[in-house]
């Protein structure tokens, strides 16, 4: 055979298999990326939440990549552990997210307090733009600014209502499907004994739900809500991510004005002292009371017509005898999507109603109620 032609078969040979060497180092290289995304192992609390993927009422498939997830993250320890689960499991479910941090704007006066919390927000901002970047997920930094009281400032709730509000609306804004935030178990039953403190009822008691909905209509997802503070911890350890360089502490923790931080540093420690296990204990007995309260609700054959109804009858209200008025009244209440009235504040309430007087106005639980014939609450007031 001609050396030429010896040459040229050679030339071919080589080059096809310089190709398949490289098709198979690519194909594998693919493999890899695709083995890195679905088979890296989860660690134990990526994987619980995992168990649990979501559907939310607004679709009939769990989340996936028709959804998107606005997770409001404040720098702290569980709101960044939260977002290191969530953009974990983002890789197996594919959905669509964004890091969303509230800002609540400067404090005015001048004074060491207000400069320490200027600080922490400015630096909380900061870290979880950072961090959002480091998982190569767009942030995004939202205003909610609220009035201070002169005497403590600003309010818990004030806080809390300004934020979901600022999430809600850029949510809708953006086409977001829910929003997650990263409260847990300790929250809950904080928040459980707060209501209690305060004289709440037997709904007061469902608190924090998994899934649930603001009155605006936007969905919260609280993946963490059956795992502990404890277990965060333990998370945050095994992912190597530190105090003050990965995750910092809100000052206001510390603030014992108000009621939370009591709780956690005093009343919470207190029942540990006084029976070891009494707070567990006391937190599952409030659980399996949510969950019979849920079971009765779920399995009411005649539910009350007027829960989904602007307005109340006050005769039918009356005729009904006092646990029974009770129950009835705070049904319509949830209806409407009221759930920050306490037990005392109901009972001044029908307190009120029941009264010969034909016509009334009155103000109680931060609105203004007015009855004839029907109970009213004036929208402008809430």
């Amino acid at each position: 055979m001609p050396f030429a032609i010896r040459f040229a078969l050679i030339r071919i040979h080589a080059s096809t298999v310089l190709t398949e060497a490289f098709d198979w180092r690519l194909n594998g290289q693919m493999r890899d990326q695709t083995r890195d995304v679905r088979n890296t192992k989860l660690r134990k609390l990526e994987f619980s939440v995992f168990r649990n993927r979501p559907q939310f009422a607004s679709s009939e498939k769990p989340l996936g990549e028709s959804d998107g997830i606005v997770i409001a993250v404040s720098g702290g320890a569980d709101s960044v552990a939260l977002l290191h689960i969530l953009a974990a499991l983002r890789k197996r479910w594919g959905f669509r997210a964004e890091v969303a941090y509230v800002h609540h704007g400067e404090r005015v006066k001048s004074t060491p307090q207000h400069e320490k919390i200027n600080r922490y927000r400015k630096k909380a901002e900061l870290k979880v733009k950072a961090l959002a970047k480091s998982l190569d997920l767009p942030f995004v930094a939202l205003r909610a600014a609220v009035k201070t009281r002169a005497d403590h400032g600003e309010s818990e709730e004030a806080l809390r209502e300004a934020r979901l509000h600022a999430l809600s609306k850029h949510a809708k804004e953006f086409g977001y499907t829910a929003i997650a935030l990263g409260h847990h178990a300790d929250d809950l039953f904080e928040t459980r004994l707060i209501r209690l403190i305060r004289g709440t009822g037997p709904q007061g008691l469902s608190a924090m739900r998994p899934i649930s909905r603001t009155e605006s209509g936007s969905i919260l997802w609280r993946p963490l809500l059956q795992h502990s503070r404890a277990e965060i911890e333990v998370y945050l350890s095994e992912k190597e991510l530190h105090k003050n360089r990965d995750w910092i502490v809100d000052p206001s923790n510390r603030d014992a004005r108000y009621l939370r931080n009591d709780i956690r540093r005093r009343l919470i420690p207190l029942l540990e002292k006084v029976r070891p296990g009494g707070g567990s204990a006391m937190a599952r007995s409030l659980q399996l009371m949510a969950d019979h309260i849920a079971e009765i609700e779920a399995g009411d054959e005649n539910p009350i017509a007027t829960a989904q109804v602007q307005n109340l009858s006050r005769s039918e209200l009356l005729g009904l005898a006092g646990p029974a008025r009770r129950s009835r009244f705070a049904k319509w209440l949830k209806g409407q999507g009221i759930r920050d009235i306490s037990q005392l504040q109901i009972d001044e309430i029908l307190k009120r109603i029941d009264t010969p007087q034909k016509r009334l106005t009155f103000a109680v639980g931060g609105r203004v109620w007015m009855i004839d014939t029907m109970i009213r609450i004036d929208s402008t007031s809430r």
